[in-house]
């Protein structure tokens, strides 16, 4: 038998499964046991989080033979068959590939016809945005009024592609990005069912990779599984060229503290270890955001899904920096991922642009000025405009 990749073999089966989703499972769960079932739905949300399996789940719900309550048993044949695919009553349609008008014509058609076994005919379209206008047009009457034995769910990445007309036909479910926590604590569940040698800070960093897509997290744990019998933190920034913790703690030191020459001597070394600079670029973007999130946000640490150490240690690295200076910071930064992703020479790119950061350090806020000046306080505001200004000047000067 082929290999079936992690994501697939751990794909949810029941809504219990449901990883993050849990404002979608309880309404669901509440719909099928008070049998308030709508003709329409609308699934959005982004990538790996859940909107197909949540489909394929409640087509097994609806048509499963042996329901108690709104779990489908997944055990009679109807269950079975939507789970290998192979279910005639519940179709999956790919929005992209099957745009045209010609094709919503024939789906008008086919839908005229009864289940042949289960309860309902379930028809599932995936990147529904993909449609076309004359194929969402078509659609319309159809969904307005379909035949009592017909379901339609749409899933997208981009909701707000989809034409009022059509929205307002559908039951709307938002899904959300799923918690890092949350993420990681379902690959530990996994490692430890599939015998996956894995460290707890690999897994910590694939939880941070996945971004808040379950899917994602899999598929690069799948991976790091065939790379290697034992994965660590050094076999992941392989395998990826992530930067190193450790470096990029440094580099960001350097960066606090405007020492440019220590800079540069860092990006040397990521040069030569064949580091993706772009990904560098991307990772300073992140960590300052998020020193500053902690600078300004009450509860910043489970904003950020921080512990209380890590919060300290970021929040004791920036007490030289006011919030001013680290907003200018952030500011440069999010300028110089974009070049460094669009640069030809992403080396020199970033050397620049982290040379431009470390005028920052050397600026005074304007509060500061006032108080060396001694400005009178009905000159407060003039000068502080004047002050503002200047600042702004300087800076741009050395861009």
């Amino acid at each position: 038998m082929s290999y079936i990749v992690i994501a697939r073999r751990w794909r949810p089966q029941g809504f219990d499964d449901l990883i993050g989703q849990e404002a979608v499972v309880k309404t669901f769960k509440n719909a099928l046991a008070s049998e308030k079932i709508a003709h329409a739905y609308l699934f959005s949300g982004p990538r790996g989080v859940g909107k197909t399996s949540t489909a394929r789940i409640l087509a097994k719900a609806l048509n499963c033979t042996q329901r108690a309550g709104s779990e489908p048993c997944g055990k009679c044949d109807s269950c079975k068959s939507i789970t290998a695919g192979a279910s005639v009553d519940v179709l999956e349609i790919d929005g992209a590939s099957n745009n045209s008008v010609d094709s919503i014509r024939e789906l008008r058609e086919a839908v005229k016809y009864a289940p042949s076994g289960g309860k309902y005919k379930i028809y599932i379209i995936d990147e529904v945005h993909m449609l076309s206008t004359p194929a969402f047009n078509a659609l319309l009457k159809t969904l307005e009024e379909p035949p009592p034995h017909v379901i339609f769910i749409f899933a997208t990445t981009e909701a707000k592609k989809i034409p009022s007309t059509i929205l307002s036909r559908c039951q709307h479910h938002s899904f959300r990005r799923i918690n890092r926590s949350d993420i990681r604590e379902q690959l530990k569940k996994i490692t430890d069912t599939e015998k996956i040698n894995i460290s707890d800070t690999a897994l910590d960093m694939i939880a941070k990779a996945a971004d808040g897509s379950m899917r994602d997290g899999l598929t690069l744990l799948d991976q790091l599984s065939s790379f290697t019998d034992e994965i660590t933190e050094k076999e992941l920034q392989s395998l990826l060229g992530l930067p190193e913790a450790e470096i990029l703690l440094s580099l960001s030191e350097t960066i606090l503290s405007g020492n440019i020459s220590e800079t540069f001597s860092i990006i040397k070394d990521l040069t030569d270890r064949g580091s993706d600079l772009r990904q560098i670029a991307r990772e300073l973007v992140e960590y300052f955001r998020n020193i500053a999130i902690l600078r300004v946000a009450t509860g910043a640490e489970e904003l950020l899904e921080f512990t209380k150490e890590e919060a300290k240690g970021l929040r004791e690295m920036s007490a030289d920096m006011n919030i001013e200076q680290l907003t200018l910071l952030l500011t440069e930064l999010l300028k110089l991922e974009a070049e460094v992703r669009n640069s030809i020479n992403p080396r020199y790119t970033l050397e620049l642009g982290l040379l431009r950061t470390s005028f920052v350090k050397g600026m005074t806020s304007v509060e500061d000025i006032l108080k060396m000046i001694g400005e009178p306080a009905g000159e407060e505001t003039r000068s502080e405009e004047h002050t503002s200004e200047l600042q702004s000047h300087s800076f741009i000067s050395y861009a």
